[in-house]
């Protein structure tokens, strides 16, 4: 083989595309030589965008005697993308955050989240789920990404749900998104008094409360802050007062047992939140005229009915129970236990019954 059998090799193609992705080796040769087509350089060459086929051809070039370049052979070539699963899905946020009521009703739709994927056919299908703290309470629709309520919130329980979306393509490809859902307080929680009912013993012709009668009530909404205000529904008797914002209440004219039928005051007051809408609600009082000192406690909350586990330490604490004495101040209450000692004690100050020393509580 000599000079004449030399012939150089180019692609050649309308599309300057295909001379950027492709390239012909040898690019010189002699007689018959095999060719061998390359890639050169991917940039753009995605199936996703467009790219199902690319047209050019293979010639062959020798030299004429004035040394111009003359094409005596060509071949064509058609080259087929095929489509990979070279995309994830992607999110158009790096994060989400939704507020939602504490009362929105179970079933409602809480949040619209999509996710891409480039990709074509079933590498392009996204589907998705639900991960991380809370998903009791929700649930995502694996085929458009929507996020529903199924369990009851409260706010006052637990005041955001720190959530992750999870989204996968046909080919296994995937991609999470964080979900912060936060809770918006409402005003679904009535005052809690504290105590069911009030009474105070005072002596005839009292101008006074001594020690201060104080009515109070809890609202556990807007985390504690609520302002509540006390306002007297009935009563039999015009002596008594109760302030609208401390609940204390005060002898307007001096007491006497001739003013009811039982010798004894009797109210329903009503505590109100500043919720809207406000809500409310009542505790009755009762206020006797006697001498101070002849009332018995009085429990509250009772019966206390409390389960332990057999193999409780000494000194675990069982229940706190607490009386109330209608003479005068709570902190001069004691307690003590009538029965059952043997297996538990009671501190005689706060009440608090806990598993005694050398308890048995194997049944």
């Amino acid at each position: 083989l000599g000079e004449n059998s030399r012939y150089s090799l180019a692609i050649k193609s309308s599309d300057r595309r295909a001379l950027q992705w492709f390239d012909v080796e040898p690019s010189e040769a002699y007689g018959r030589t095999p060719v061998v087509v390359r890639m050169k350089d991917n940039a753009g060459l995605d199936f996703d965008s467009g790219v199902k086929q690319v047209q050019f051809s293979v010639a062959a070039y020798v030299l004429t005697k004035e040394g111009e370049k003359l094409e005596v052979s060509s071949s064509d070539v058609v080259v087929n993308i095929l489509d990979a699963n070279d995309n994830s899905p992607i999110f158009s946020q790096p994060s989400y955050t939704f507020s939602v009521p504490e009362n929105l009703p179970i079933g409602s739709q809480i949040a619209e989240i999509k996710a891409t994927d480039n990709d074509s056919g079933d590498f392009g299908k996204v589907s998705y789920s639900l991960r991380g703290f809370g998903i009791n309470k929700f649930s995502t629709d694996p085929v458009n990404g929507n996020i529903y309520l199924t369990s009851k919130l409260d706010y006052e329980k637990q005041k955001s749900y720190s959530l992750s979306l999870e989204a996968r393509d046909g080919g296994g490809k995937v991609s999470t998104v964080s979900v912060l859902v936060v809770l918006t307080d409402v005003n679904d929680n009535p005052p809690a008094w504290e105590s069911n009912q009030y009474q105070r013993t005072v002596r005839e012709g009292a101008t006074s409360f001594q020690p201060q009668f104080s009515l109070r009530a809890l609202d556990s909404d807007n985390d504690g802050r609520s302002q509540i205000t006390y306002k007297i529904l009935t009563s039999n008797s015009d002596v008594l007062e109760v302030d609208e914002e401390t609940g204390e209440v005060r002898i307007v004219s001096p007491v006497s047992s001739s003013h009811t039928s039982r010798g004894q005051y009797e109210m329903v007051v009503r505590a109100f939140d500043d919720g809207t809408p406000p809500l409310h609600s009542d505790v009755p009082v009762f206020v006797r005229v006697g001498v101070p000192g002849n009332q018995r406690p009085v429990f509250r909350g009772v019966p206390y009915n409390v389960t332990i586990p057999e193999t409780s330490e000494t000194g675990d604490v069982v229940v706190a129970v607490r009386a109330t004495d209608p003479d005068g101040p709570d902190t001069a209450v004691h307690y003590k236990i009538a029965n059952g000692a043997d297996n538990f004690q009671i501190n005689q100050t706060s009440g608090v019954i806990s598993v005694a020393p050398a308890a048995i509580l194997d049944p």
